[in-house]
């Protein structure tokens, strides 16, 4: 793994969302949830760092980079 990684992991997961979610049809798809919140499956039990977790505590950083996928996204039209 990389030493820097813990820093530069959420850059690289909305980078990843934003060059999957720019095409058709997941753009449709990523666009038509406006502005509501968005967070990680909740069948991650256990994954407080991506997800919720358990008990709703987790940073939800999947989420997070798809809404902001869905900003950048949305802002190139």
């Amino acid at each position: 793994m990389r030493e820097d990684w813990e820093d530069i992991k959420y850059g690289v997961m909305l980078k990843l969302q934003i060059q999957k979610f720019s095409v058709q049809p997941l753009k449709k798809d990523l666009l038509d949830t406006g502005d509501a919140s968005i967070f990680e499956d909740a069948s991650q039990w256990n994954d407080t760092e991506w997800g919720l977790g358990r008990d709703g505590s987790g940073k939800n950083l999947l989420g997070r980079a798809l809404m902001e996928a869905r900003t950048v996204i949305s802002n190139k039209r």
